[in-house]
């Protein structure tokens, strides 16, 4: 998507939310965008609502982005907001050197 249909898609959100839309870090996009895993015994969980994007790393992390914020997502179950900004589109890990 390019960045002048990432406003326009922004604005509609934002024309939906209820609350303050300028909000620092509000959903770009609606709840119902959800990350779910679906568990060795074939039941389904959500993991993260509002996600617009996401990576996994080697040792079960989720990094992800809901087009405003990072978010981290440890495997012990810890949620960590990384960074606030704009128009997120990607979010990706680096594997480190070591890797």
């Amino acid at each position: 998507m390019d960045l002048k249909q990432m406003m326009i898609w922004g604005n509609l959100v934002r024309a939906r939310q209820t609350g303050n839309p300028e909000e620092e870090g509000a959903d770009l996009v609606p709840k119902s965008w959800e990350l779910l895993c679906r568990t060795k015994d074939g039941t389904t969980k959500t993991i993260a609502s509002a996600v617009l994007a996401y990576d996994t790393d080697a040792d079960g992390n989720i990094l992800y982005t809901n087009g405003n914020a990072v978010f981290l997502l440890r495997a012990s179950g810890q949620k960590e907001c990384l960074l606030r900004e704009r128009m997120i589109q990607q979010v990706f890990f680096i594997p480190s050197q070591a890797d």
